[in-house]
């Protein structure tokens, strides 16, 4: 038998589980924020490759708008000044009239005609084609652009003797064509990629350069000739990619952080059941241990012992007998060793008792007539010690050995009455619940402390003078014999009950 508290070392699963749930818990979380990581820099470095990308289209962009703009200057100039030529040499020819004019400017497609003739007045057709800017000066060649007017005017001055020619083209398909490849229409269409935030032209040069911000946006500056521009990109991409990757996280997490508790809860369940099933299994088997050597012992001393005392209770008979004029001091004594001798088989008895091994024949008897006999047995004894009996029973028939069940209410109540040796009360109850019988015994006991109460069931322990300290012990044994429950608790102040369940019916083992 090992010493007392002494157990064998343990693992302990359910905390096993949760170190390896906290660590693969730890490892999830490392693999997220390098996600995070990854997704930022991956973002980041996209971002920076989309800005060079957009910024490389935005300036070719920008330069070939110019190079349109000027090649369409230079082909209007050319178209407009062979025009003007040939309206000039046909004006020397043979001067034009104002409805010659229109007529000729209406099948050339053009907007309208202007002769500047050296010492004659203008001949300008259609009227009102032109408005003159101030400051317009007729010996330059000029060609204007009125946008109000959708139309290029070019000033061809000739020789002095031809004077100058103004002609009018239209510009509306131009211009159409100029606005598709505007840059700011460009802007205005390439802002709307995804993660771009606003791309603008600004006035004035500024060195280039690329900042990013600490919410994953970003600014990168490039100079384009005399403008600059300004390439502002979005974090919102990167922000959502974050929350979703935070929402997949908090769910894994939190499916793994309920799994682990759950699994390590039923672990630490079953650990808890094992170990209480070994501890009632190494209590039996120590108590089976402790009785078997307890028997080898009784037995051995109820033989040593029996045969002086029987020879004693034998001598004290026949000095009785024998010798009637003794003096009644000399009666006292033999009295008193009679009772020593008496006591003493008793507790031998009780003893042999407790030791026997129980095999109790169990058949169906009425508990109450148990009760009510071994109550009958006991009436006398209460009446003289003013000891009142509230008995209440009821009928309850039940599967059991009519004499250990018989020896147990007889110890319940002979404990009862010797806790009061000068008057008081018992209260007795029997009744059905269920598919159980329950005896109830409640009796004053003032001077018992909830402490003792808990060791009353041990062998050898009693609160009385004289007493082998086995009768509840003994109780005990024949309830577990009968797949019962004894138990003993305080009621309310001053007084104590033993509760005694017992099935109706065995088991099916």
């Amino acid at each position: 038998m090992r010493p007392p508290g002494f157990s064998f070392p343990l693992a302990q699963p359910w905390k096993v589980n949760l170190l390896i749930f906290a660590l693969l818990l730890a490892g999830v979380l490392s693999y997220f924020f390098w996600q995070i990581r990854s997704s930022r820099e991956l973002f980041e470095e996209h971002l920076s490759e989309h800005s060079r990308l957009i910024t490389q289209i935005v300036a070719s962009s920008v330069e070939n708008a110019e190079q349109a703009e000027q090649v369409v200057e230079a082909v209007v100039t050319t178209f407009l000044q062979n025009t003007g030529r040939f309206v000039a040499y046909l004006d020397a020819v043979e001067p034009f009239t104002p409805s010659e004019l229109a007529a000729l400017a209406a099948e050339n497609g053009l907007t309208g005609l202007c002769l500047e003739r050296p010492d004659q007045p203008p001949v300008s057709a259609p009227a009102g084609w032109f408005q003159r800017p101030d400051g317009l000066r007729s010996d330059q060649l000029t060609l204007l652009h009125q946008s109000e007017a959708h139309q290029y005017v070019l000033v061809l001055p000739l020789s002095a003797a031809q004077g100058t020619v103004i002609l009018g083209l239209p510009a509306r398909r131009i211009e159409d064509l100029m606005a598709q490849m505007d840059v700011p229409q460009m802007l205005e269409t390439l802002s709307q990629l995804t993660g771009i935030a606003a791309l603008r032209l600004e006035e004035g040069q500024t060195p280039a350069s690329e900042v990013q911000l600490a919410d994953g946006s970003g600014r990168r500056l490039q100079c384009l000739g005399d403008k600059t521009l300004v390439l502002e990109t979005a974090s919102g991409p990167l922000n959502r990619r974050i929350a979703q990757l935070w929402q997949q996280f908090w769910w894994f997490a939190a499916t793994l952080t309920l799994s682990g508790l759950l699994l390590s809860w039923l672990l630490y369940r079953y650990q808890s059941r094992y170990l209480l099933h070994r501890q009632i299994l190494e209590r039996e088997l120590a108590q089976q241990r402790e009785d078997a050597s307890l028997g080898r012992a009784t037995a051995t001393i109820s033989h040593e012992i029996r045969n002086p005392l029987n020879a004693i209770a034998m001598g004290l008979q026949r000095l009785q007998l024998e010798l009637p004029q003794l003096e009644a001091e000399q009666r006292c004594l033999i009295e008193a060793m009679t009772e020593a001798v008496q006591r003493t088989n008793g507790i031998v008895r009780g003893l042999q008792k407790y030791t026997r091994p129980l095999a109790p024949c169990r058949q169906p008897l009425d508990l109450s007539g148990v009760v009510e006999k071994v109550l009958t047995l006991y009436r006398d004894q209460a009446m003289q010690q003013q000891v009142n009996l509230d008995v209440r029973l009821e009928a309850v028939v039940l599967d059991g050995d009519a004499d250990l069940l018989g020896q147990l209410v007889e110890n319940l109540l002979k404990n009862a009455l010797e806790a009061q040796p000068e008057g008081g009360v018992v209260r007795v109850r029997l009744q059905r619940q269920q598919q159980q019988a329950v005896l109830i015994l409640d009796n004053p006991c003032p001077h018992v402390e909830d402490s003792l109460i808990e060791k009353m069931e041990q062998p050898y322990f009693t609160t009385k003078t004289r007493g082998s300290g086995l009768g509840l012990s003994l109780v005990g044994k024949i309830a577990k014999a009968h797949e019962g429950v004894l138990t003993l608790r305080r009621l309310y102040a001053g007084w104590l009950r033993v509760e005694l369940v017992l099935p109706l019916k065995r088991s099916a083992a």
